[in-house]
């Protein structure tokens, strides 16, 4: 990470299909390495986001899975249903689905609701927009 113009290396490992995507989605940058600072600087800025959520929030949570996890989500839906106003729910071509989910309740419950979501197998992403 970048401290008054020094940069730390660091190294981890990852899936051949993981890389591939990111060679492939990783072309308008000049280098990979800028590409993965962006990807981990917003990673941070969600998370961050996420950790400093207190009180009541109000947003749009949006939710894509694979199709054979659309029971696991639905549970969750339900037994959160005290913090979610709608949804709305679109089926993809293939096997992926998605809910689009009116959030408002206190931060601890969606912190948790999203938590667990995350948790679900087959989950692409979970993602809390905040109003």
């Amino acid at each position: 990470m970048t401290s008054k113009g020094r940069c730390e290396i660091i190294s981890f490992s990852a899936p051949k299909s993981l890389v591939e995507e990111m060679e492939r989605m990783s072309r308008d940058c000049p280098k990979r390495s800028e590409f993965i600072r962006r990807a981990i600087r917003s990673l941070i800025r969600q998370k961050r986001d996420l950790s400093e959520m207190d009180g009541r929030v109000e947003g749009i949570m949006v939710v894509l899975y694979d199709r054979r996890t659309a029971n696991q989500v639905s549970e969750l839906m339900h037994k959160n249903d005290d913090i979610t106003r709608s949804r709305m729910h679109s089926d993809f071509r293939g096997s992926k689905c998605c809910d689009a989910v009116s959030i408002s309740g206190d931060a601890k419950r969606v912190k948790k609701m999203i938590c667990d979501l995350e948790a679900t197998s087959n989950l692409e992403r979970a993602e809390l927009f905040i109003a």
